[in-house]
């Protein structure tokens, strides 16, 4: 297991270039595993976000 912090859904519509709402709409679709930290907060393992990263390219613009 990795030490990297897991990231929250803002965090990953940066680093992706889309919306939150994007990202809650995989996590919702099971395309993106995520887990809930002290109650209501969402995050995703860096290991996922590498796991998808290498799958596909991320979602947006990579001209930013």
């Amino acid at each position: 297991m990795s030490d990297d912090p897991p990231f929250s859904p803002k965090q990953l519509a940066e680093r992706w270039g889309c919306t939150r709402q994007f990202i809650h709409k995989l996590i919702r679709k099971g395309e993106i595993k995520a887990f809930k930290l002290g109650g209501n907060l969402l995050r995703i393992p860096a290991e996922e976000v590498r796991r998808l990263e290498q799958k596909s390219p991320p979602v947006g613009n990579k001209n930013k």
